[in-house]
């Protein structure tokens, strides 16, 4: 127990301070003079010591700082949860005005002591910590939350244990837990829009579950400053308002069933009112909006949304003519076709821009022991973006683009180190849309299956989890200096899965739509990415390095993307496949490092990539091969090349193998474009290649460097250097020498 006013009490509660402040990352110089204020009135006025203070009621908690002018910002806690944070004075426990304080209701606290804290950050210095303890008489053991209910229905009484609310129509609320063992349910049969101030937190059951396609269901979080942010930790934050699923706690979310993405059938033209299917779409619906994806050469932005008016088979009439064309290309690849719409929707508030100061996002935070059910919903103005996100340098950065980073953790749908317990779950047929933050995060959360999902306009790569940290200044190539490597998550499932429309919302270095993490028997087959935006490195599927974990990769789609439709970045020994992918319409198809590896690309098709179909910049690992099989590498009149070699960092022996590759279709002076500089050696060989047009040419090879081509039985070497018996071939710019059939 905290002794009040003496010696014992207030090193106890500097012990009590120090642990709050510490366990969210923040602590630290204690200092006990500085006090914590409270007043019975919203003016401030008859200010009185919290510290030792007996509440009943509404009470109006500051510490003025006002006349400090180093002081930067004043952050408060409550127990362990981080509160808010002001960055101007008056600086309230809840907020409020320079002219009133906004109350603190102490008895949505359980009854008994409690702590807040205080850490005042100082433009010089360390930062100052101190806090009060307080006695709440009377409390309701509540979640504390928002204290001033604004217009509407008041909440009711929280159910007997095992019992089911249903909430019906129009309803408002404050801050709501979901006991174990209880369950809130959405009325099945009548459209219901719950808002809420504060948390929804969930240690029960929440049932979102509309009996037919015509009832809605919404949970919409309202008020909410994004500035308020706080972030991390394993549990809810009052200021952090959002979905919270929690314990035990389980989400049954099923909306109508529908066909969520599909192709058309061929060409879309610009000023078309109506567009034909691939096949007919199931469970489209007049309303419904549609985005449409580009297919354009070098055009990476211009998705049509539009909205359903009827359906008749496979041919969907638009409400308006679409403004972009939608061109099949290759004869073979046709746009997306995205239906944005479910009849249940969590959402927050906002224009969907990348400020916080004209939204309102919230979250979905899922730490549970039990499987989720997550079916056909819609989860918008999600991923909020605090002005305050810290300033970090992304692995890849190095000291060239330094970023504002994101570190929260309050993503669109976000599992979070639920481990084993996350097994069975299954998010299907789910639109996660205009967020500030990564769209689906399955964080070290085993056993998670995507299907049929869709991110569209969303910021930082969408399908993501946390990688290794790097501190800078972050050498790539020294592994050593990560301070903690990547966090693994096993047995995922991400199957027909669509990135769209893939935005930065700051300058990073690297973007990628699906970035393929460490772990264990992870999947990921027949999904697209469209419209990463241009970084540096922005990437449809990326293998990052330090991230290294086994995939099955089959099917997979990377098309209309500002860089590159695939990114590899690893120096790894697992042996790595990328099946029948498809990239097209990229700047580079398949942009390939670090140093060494031995990935093998294994069939598909790389066209109409505006640079080059493979940009070469790793070489084989010393027992293994990097290795192109089997692959269609087609310029589409617009690629320059099929392949391009760049500055190795490691010289090897054994070579880069292309076998019974096609290229064909490139515009610049050969197939394959040696320019891998003069330092580090390189091998090729290309193995019964089908190249149309001039086979290679040589901007710049290391002297010792080897490229050996084999036809049937014959077999010619190129050197960047003469050797005896070798010819200059001047449209190869190298030196050939016939040799024998290699294996």
């Amino acid at each position: 127990m905290l002794v009040r006013g003496d010696a014992m009490g207030r090193r106890i509660v500097a012990g009590v301070v120090a642990v709050v402040l510490g366990a969210v990352g923040l602590a630290g110089c204690y200092d006990p003079d500085h006090r914590i204020l409270y007043s019975l009135a919203p003016d401030r006025s008859d200010p009185r010591p919290l510290d030792g203070a007996t509440v009943t009621g509404p009470i109006y908690v500051f510490q003025d700082r006002a006349h400090d002018t180093s002081t930067a910002a004043v952050g408060f806690f409550v127990d362990l949860e981080p509160v808010r944070t002001d960055r101007a004075a008056p600086f309230d426990l809840v907020g409020g005005t320079a002219a009133a304080a906004s109350p603190f209701d102490p008895r949505t606290l359980r009854p008994g002591r409690h702590v807040v804290g205080v850490r005042i950050d100082r433009r010089h210095g360390r930062p100052l910590t101190f806090g009060a303890t307080f006695t709440v008489a009377v409390g309701r053991g509540t979640t504390a939350g928002p204290t001033t209910a604004p217009p509407g229905p008041a909440p009711a009484p929280p159910p007997p244990e095992g019992a089911t609310t249903t909430l019906s129509g129009a309803v408002r609320l404050d801050t709501l837990t979901v006991r174990a063992g209880e369950t809130l349910r959405f009325d099945p049969d009548r459209d219901t829009t719950v808002e809420m101030t504060g948390n929804l937190v969930v240690e029960g059951r929440l049932e979102m579950k509309p009996a037919h396609a015509g009832v809605q269901h919404t949970l919409r979080f309202v008020g909410i400053d994004e500035d308020a942010f706080v972030g991390g930790g394993m549990g809810p934050i009052r200021s952090d308002v959002g979905l919270w699923v929690v314990g035990a706690g389980q989400l049954d979310v099923a909306g109508a069933p529908k066909t969520a993405w599909t192709r058309l059938a061929g060409d879309a033209p610009a000023g078309a009112t109506t567009i034909t299917l691939a096949s007919a779409p199931s469970g489209w619906r007049a309303g419904d909006e549609l985005a449409v994806a580009p297919t354009r050469p070098g055009d990476h932005t211009g998705f049509d949304l539009v909205r359903v008016r009827s359906v008749a088979g496979s041919v969907v009439t638009l409400d308006r003519a679409l403004a972009h064309p939608h061109p099949r290309v290759g004869g073979t690849w046709a746009a997306e076709v995205l239906n944005l719409t479910r009849n249940v929707h969590v959402s927050g508030t906002g224009t969907g821009g990348p400020g916080s100061a004209s939204n309102g996002r919230t979250h979905v935070f899922i730490r549970s022991t039990r499987p989720q059910s997550i079916r056909y919903a819609t989860f918008r103005l999600v991923g909020p973006r605090p002005s305050h996100f810290s300033t970090e340098r992304p692995i890849g950065a190095e000291q060239v683009f330094p970023s504002p980073m994101d570190t929260t953790g309050r993503y669109g749908l976000h599992f979070h180190h639920n481990h084993d317990g996350s097994r069975g779950t299954v998010v299907e047929g789910t639109v996660v849309r205009d967020a500030g933050n990564h769209a689906y995060v399955p964080h070290m959360s085993n056993g998670i299956t995507f299907r049929d999902t869709i991110s569209f306009d969303t910021m930082h790569d969408a399908y993501w989890w946390d990688g290794p940290t790097c501190p800078p200044p972050c050498n790539l190539g020294n592994h050593r200096q990560y301070a903690r490597e990547a966090d693994p998550t096993d047995d995922l499932v991400i199957d027909g899965a669509v990135a769209a429309k893939v935005r930065s919302g700051s300058d990073v270095f690297r973007l990628s739509a699906f970035e393929l993490g460490r772990g264990r028997g992870n999947v990921i087959r027949d999904s697209v990415a469209v419209g990463v935006e241009a970084m540096p490195q922005s990437n449809g599927f990326e293998w990052p390095e330090g991230h290294e974990g086994l995939w099955t990769f089959s099917g997979n789609v990377a098309h209309n993307n500002a860089r590159n439709g695939i990114l590899v970045w690893q120096n790894t020994d697992a042996p790595h496949v990328i099946r029948n992918v498809t990239a097209y319409h990229n700047e580079v198809g398949i942009a390939h490092g670090a140093y060494t590896n031995d990935f093998l690309v294994d069939g598909g098709t790389l066209y109409g990539n505006a640079r080059t179909g493979v940009l070469l910049e790793a070489v084989s690992k010393t027992s293994r091969l990097l290795r192109f099989e089997d692959l269609v590498i087609d310029g589409g009149g617009r690629g320059a090349s099929a392949v391009e070699t760049r500055p190795h960092r490691a010289s090897r022996t054994n070579p880069t193998v292309f076998r019974a590759v096609v290229m064909r279709g490139f515009t610049g002076p050969a197939a394959v474009v040696f320019a891998s500089g003069r330092e580090h050696t390189d091998r090729v060989d290309l193995l019964e290649p089908a190249i149309t047009g001039n086979e290679l040419v040589v901007q710049s090879l290391a002297p010792g460097s080897l490229i050996r081509i084999r036809q049937g039985t014959g077999a010619v070497e190129v050197t960047p250097e003469s050797r005896p018996g070798a010819v200059w071939v001047e449209r190869w710019r190298a030196h050939a020498l016939p040799t024998a059939a290699f294996p």
